[in-house]
């Protein structure tokens, strides 16, 4: 869909219906559920979408909340004014984050070039820089800098994606920085 409609701008990284119910997808018993190292993300395919250079957002969304559990999903937008042309834009041009709880961790600076990414968060936590060769470094703190590697004066890597993680379960998903 990527490929045929620019409307469709990226898919659910989270979802706790397949987190519930791997077993049998609507209770179809031929279903088998993506190969995911965590049941209910769908960050496996998302780093296959974005390792074949497309652009796909991560979206986390508060549609299936399993009782007793303390997650909401969000997506946090990166606007100057909460208006709805600039939500808007925000979503199709990846200014947002996404987020598991919303608990108060949360982005308090962020940038990228050709050369490096950077991340201040609001409290320390780990922070996994993400390309398509997998998790290329993991920083514990509120600060973290990758440098882009290149060759011939060029990035090497298609993209690079941020998720961190805090020991209350909080996570943080932002959005790829494409480099091809």
């Amino acid at each position: 869909m990527l490929d045929f409609d620019n409307r469709v701008l990226g898919i659910e990284i989270y979802n706790d219906y397949s987190y519930s119910y791997s077993k049998g997808w609507l209770e179809n018993p031929d279903y088998k559920a993506p190969d995911e190292s965590e049941r209910g993300f769908s960050l496996s395919i998302w780093d296959r979408i974005l390792s074949t250079g497309r652009r796909c957002w991560g979206f986390c969304e508060p549609d299936h909340v399993r009782s007793g559990t303390n997650w909401r999903g969000m997506n946090i937008l990166l606007v100057p004014e909460f208006a709805e042309h600039d939500c808007l834009k925000a979503y199709r041009r990846g200014e947002f984050y996404g987020c598991l709880k919303n608990n108060g961790l949360a982005v308090k600076d962020f940038s990228a070039t050709e050369s490096a990414i950077f991340i201040r968060l609001s409290a320390s936590a780990t922070i996994k820089f993400i390309s398509e060769a997998g998790t290329i470094s993991t920083i514990k703190g509120e600060c973290a800098k990758y440098d882009i590697p290149q060759k011939d004066g060029s990035p090497n890597v298609l993209y690079v994606r941020i998720e961190v993680e805090e020991d209350s379960g909080e996570r943080l998903f932002l959005q790829p920085v494409m480099y091809n």
